[in-house]
């Protein structure tokens, strides 16, 4: 696990349009704000209790490789995570809007159908991130 992994983890967050996740993994790793702090801020989107914070927490630190890298990583790829325009919408179901087909599965759909796109864009996360911050 590791930079790459993470933001592969947090390019598919971005592509089905799930942004609050990656609000979430900010204020904890970068504002400092506990899990309960975090869940108050974002209960505007409904499902977010501080259980569902720690757990987000903890998948991104698990696919990091540690706290420190995840924090590390969150901070350089943050701006550009927010350019990212979903590619996945939620209506009676969920549909992909790169395909136009409706999927069930709309994470594992990205990696399995649209994998060039999901590289296409870690690689172009990493790279704006190594020229902008320094990240290797």
């Amino acid at each position: 696990m590791g930079l790459r992994e993470l933001a592969e983890h947090l390019v598919l967050r971005a592509l089905v349009g799930r942004l609050e996740d990656i609000e979430a993994l900010r204020l904890y790793l970068l504002d400092g704000l506990s899990p309960s702090e975090v869940a108050a801020r974002l209960s505007a989107f409904g499902r977010y209790g501080k259980t569902v914070v720690r757990g987000r927490i903890r998948r991104a630190v698990e696919v990091a490789g540690s706290l420190r890298l995840a924090a590390y990583a969150l901070r350089a790829l943050y701006p550009r995570l927010l350019e990212v325009s979903p590619a996945v919408v939620k209506g009676s179901g969920y549909t992909c809007l790169l395909c136009g087909r409706m999927v069930g599965r709309p994470l594992h759909h990205l990696r399995r159908e649209h994998r060039d796109v999901v590289e296409g864009l870690v690689r172009e996360l990493l790279e704006t991130a190594r020229r902008g911050r320094g990240v290797g």
